[in-house]
């Protein structure tokens, strides 16, 4: 990923970052990986239970 994306990419992270936090039943955390083949973003949650029902919620979103 080119430099200025990697800048683009932490601002969308640090915008997003305590709203997930904020409203996300179960989360716990959400943390930037920047390597120099891709940028990932971590989540963390409480419990399985809570990671897939944001999966499922976020796979609906995504369908729309």
């Amino acid at each position: 990923m080119a430099g200025a994306n990697r800048v683009a990419a932490a601002g969308v992270y640090e915008k997003h970052k305590q709203p997930f936090l904020d409203t996300v039943p179960g989360a716990t955390s959400k943390e930037l990986l920047v390597r120099d083949e891709d940028v990932q973003v971590l989540h963390g949650f409480q419990t399985m239970a809570d990671a897939k029902a944001y999966r499922a919620s976020a796979r609906r979103r995504v369908r729309r």
